[in-house]
């Protein structure tokens, strides 16, 4: 039989003392992490679906001949030759003309020998319809659907901007919405909302109708993983905020992981769509299941609800409560706090930029914001660049996304090891153990392409653990009175990586959209990086660079948290000697 713990019965002074009560990290802890797991294993789903719904399979233009030749078939008889990197290769853009006069019922030899006769006389000219090999992986992906091939190539990555770009606004107002309505109240809201359209983009009729709906479909998600995250934070103590930080993400880990079986099962983006988001339409029962910060609510002095919801969760931990827990004091104190962390100071993070008499008044603050800003953007291009990259890579698609997921698995547990030994040292060492991974992988031939996975999947794993780290990185960097708007200013940043993430992991389509008279150089340097070493090369640069920078940052284990500009200033920079007449000049 499971006994009640008592508890001891000196007052409780704050809500970190009320949380020690009833056991911050309980059974009633686990069973709220569990629930929000599932709201957070389907967002991940539809929040990284552009892995398969970006696939662009093998074409050539559609002839008015029998739809029994194969693509090979149609490609010789009326596509003409171009040369990729010195090798002779189909245009899937343009056609002969003499093509178009071939007849229905024509057999392929006819077909053929007619097309060798005129092939020299004939004109070029642009395709209008295209035939797809869908027998390779999917089936049917926003390339077949809405013919997004050739000129219309880059709409595949627009789609993925739409997305990254509802998803940054989503970032900024899920903080801010959570705040006026309660973490829980915008988490389920946002799941119902991301499952409404997630199932409804499935039947969009036409490309804008799906960026529309993509749009609000990244917001959504961003509020889900941004308030959950909050939630699951807000209910325990800060001795134990670091483990959960580290490993809250592991669902998001499991939704990638059996994404690609959904794919593989549903070969159709629409209906593989609406399978991934329609499970979320059970958030709406969670509602009556998980519970509101109690710490949301203090905050917003309903006392008696946080109450009942404290006395409910120590019930569930079986541990005894006294019989005051003087709640109101408490509630008032954070209220005060609060308030006066929103109304005693006017800094936000505009301010460490702030010039006068052409000075900078904090060169110190603004060197480390940029270096923090460079550090989200890398880490959100590199990660979704490669996640959306992985479908390129030789072999099965399907199991090299699995494989991508999987290795999130092993990359959220080094987190927590990582975080221990040092905030610094961790992001600092994943981020180059990721660009260099990065970097080798375009230096094995098609013979190594086990070895190209390999090491793709390695910087894959490092760079997981690089965004993970950073997140808890960077809110002890930022001093108390800007920690809010310098986050959501990173968050923003790091969309804007995200953004371009698609387009460079895609940069060899860009040739497909330049005219005949673009500059030889440049089209040549885009013709080299269609075969995918471009890409790599970038991700990996961009990461070593930013590991390089991260050493310029100070180390925040086991220091006290800045709480104010003048705080920050003397946070000592262990490898950036800045002269002490700047650290004075800041103070003053």
């Amino acid at each position: 039989m499971n006994a009640v713990h008592p508890v001891r019965s000196q007052r409780p002074t704050s809500f970190e003392d009320i949380l020690v009560l009833i056991n911050p990290l309980g059974r009633w802890q686990a069973w709220t992490y569990f629930l929000l797991a599932f709201l957070m294993v389907f967002s991940t789903g539809t929040n990284l679906a552009g892995a398969f719904l970006q696939i662009t399979p093998d074409h050539a233009c559609r002839l008015p001949i029998s739809n029994s030749w194969t693509i090979d078939q149609m490609k010789a008889i009326g596509s003409p030759l171009k040369s990729i990197n010195g090798k002779p290769e189909y245009d899937a853009c343009h056609t002969y003309n003499f093509s178009l006069a071939i007849g229905e019922n024509a057999t392929f030899e006819e077909a053929y020998e007619y097309s060798q006769l005129h092939r020299n006389t004939s004109t070029v000219v642009a395709c209008s319809t295209w035939v797809f090999n869908t027998s390779v992986n999917m089936e049917n992906t926003l390339a077949t659907q809405y013919d997004l091939v050739c000129q219309k190539a880059l709409y595949v990555e627009h789609a993925q901007l739409i997305y990254m770009a509802g998803f940054m606004i989503g970032s900024l107002t899920a903080g801010i919405l959570s705040d006026k309505y309660g973490r829980k109240t915008i988490a389920i809201g946002a799941a119902v909302l991301g499952s409404i359209t997630g199932v409804t983009l499935g039947l969009s009729p036409n490309f804008i109708v799906f960026g529309i709906i993509r749009f609000l479909l990244g917001l959504s998600n961003a509020a889900v993983m941004a308030t959950t995250f909050c939630l699951a934070l807000e209910m325990t103590t800060s001795k134990w905020r670091v483990w959960i930080g580290g490993l809250f993400f592991t669902p998001y880990a499991l939704g990638y992981t059996i994404l690609p079986l959904f794919a593989y099962l549903i070969r159709d983006w629409r209906f593989m769509h609406m399978a991934v988001a329609a499970p979320t339409l059970v958030s709406i029962a969670l509602w009556w299941f998980i519970s509101e910060s109690p710490r949301w609510l203090l905050v917003n002095q309903r006392v008696t609800e946080a109450e009942q919801i404290i006395r409910k969760a120590a019930k569930v931990n079986r541990r005894q409560l006294p019989p005051e827990l003087y709640l109101s004091d408490i509630a008032q104190a954070m209220h005060e706090e609060e308030e006066g962390t929103k109304t005693g100071s006017r800094a936000n993070i505009l301010t460490v930029f702030k010039i006068e008499n052409r000075r900078m008044l904090h060169p110190r603050l603004a060197a480390r914001a940029v270096n923090i800003f460079f550090n989200w953007f890398v880490n959100a291009m590199v990660y979704y660049g490669v996640s959306l990259n992985v479908s390129s890579f030789a072999g099965d698609v399907f199991v090299n996304n699995a494989i991508a997921g999987a290795v999130e698995f092993p990359a959220y547990m080094l987190c927590v090891p990582l975080l221990s030994w040092g905030r610094k040292k961790g992001l600092a060492i994943t981020l180059l153990l990721a660009g260099v991974c990065l970097f080798i992988v375009p230096l094995f031939n098609e013979n190594t392409n086990w070895l190209k996975l390999f090491f793709a999947m390695a910087g894959k794993l490092c760079i997981t653990a690089s965004f993970a780290l950073v997140y808890v990185y960077t809110t002890e960097l930022y001093p108390t009175v800007i920690r809010n708007s310098g986050l959501a200013t990173s968050s923003c940043i790091a969309r804007v990586g995200s953004m371009l993430a698609p387009y460079v992991s895609s940069i060899g389509k860009i040739v497909c959209t330049l005219p005949p008279s673009y500059h030889q150089m440049m089209r040549i340097f885009l013709q080299n990086a269609a075969i995918g070493w471009t890409p790599m090369i970038i991700f990996g640069v961009l990461s070593i660079v930013a590991g390089l920078l991260t050493l310029l940052l100070p180390e925040t284990l086991r220091k006290k948290l800045p709480d104010t500009l003048e705080d920050a200033v003397v946070y000592k920079d262990e490898n950036l000697a800045l002269p002490e007449k700047y650290i004075r000049a800041e103070i003053e």
